[in-house]
């Protein structure tokens, strides 16, 4: 717009959740005067307050189990979707693992859970005796396999940035040779692609060779890739040629090759 012949611009700046503070880097800020500050505590208490009291939020002295919500899991999140789906209950406890490094920011944190755990080579995080009324997860700080530290190195700082949560667990699943859901199936083209995975067939997929061989474990890659494409046509041919006479059905080229 114009104004007086001067070209004025106008911002329209959206604003903030009701009863979230907007945070950068885990600290809430805001303006005094024309700098921008951490917020006040009393502040801060205030606009967590618009969204009215909070159970969870609070220290209530003389409460038994009785008084707890029926279900501990909240409404829509699943063990299989707790890495995509989050329901912060009790911000001050988000705060502290915020402080402690393991969440990134209020009211999530599984992925870096997660994450930090296929980093550091150790057991994924272990939801055994959670049930509908109670929540139970245990991360264990043993590293289970030093070779799996060798591999990560290998695959390099710059590589990894690019990873998401669901890249790494793929590359956790292939090394440990478990199978892949649909979903981590998804993130092996994006993994072929950067060199980290090798599609060997249609539906198999192994690390590439250069990450068995850091971590002395070339064998293992020779027999997860089986026989290369020349020596499996060889095969194909020799069958074709000793039933020339009475040809050769396709399933029994598929018996020839069961796994391709």
């Amino acid at each position: 717009m114009e104004q007086d012949g001067k070209r004025v611009l106008v911002f329209d700046v959206a604003s903030r959740p009701v009863g979230l503070p907007v945070q950068v880097d885990g600290v809430a800020w805001w303006r005094d005067g024309d700098s921008l500050v951490p917020m006040p505590e009393d502040v801060r208490r205030s606009i967590y307050d618009e969204t009215g009291f909070d159970f969870s939020g609070s220290i209530c002295v003389g409460a038994s189990l009785d008084d707890l919500d029926e279900n501990a899991v909240p409404n829509g999140v699943t063990l299989d979707n707790i890495l995509d789906r989050q329901s912060p209950r009790n911000r001050r406890i988000a705060e502290i693992l915020s402080l402690c490094g393991l969440v990134e920011r209020s009211g999530q944190g599984m992925n870096l859970m997660y994450e930090l755990s296929i980093l550091e080579a150790k057991q994924l995080p272990d939801f055994k005796g959670t049930d509908d009324h109670f929540v139970s997860i245990t991360l264990n700080g043993l590293v289970l396999d030093k070779k799996m530290l060798s591999l990560i190195n290998k695959i390099g700082n710059k590589r990894l940035e690019s990873l998401a949560t669901d890249d790494l667990l793929a590359i956790d699943a292939l090394f440990h040779e478990r199978n892949l859901s649909d979903k981590l199936r998804q993130r092996l083209k994006k993994l072929v692609d950067l060199g980290i995975v090798e599609h060997i067939s249609r539906n198999r997929y192994v690390l590439a060779r250069s990450l068995y061989e850091v971590t002395g474990k070339l064998g293992i890659h020779t027999r997860l890739v089986g026989l290369d494409r020349d020596t499996n046509k060889e095969l194909i041919l020799r069958h074709i040629r000793n039933n020339e006479r009475k040809g050769t059905p396709f399933r029994e080229l598929e018996q020839v090759l069961p796994s391709h």
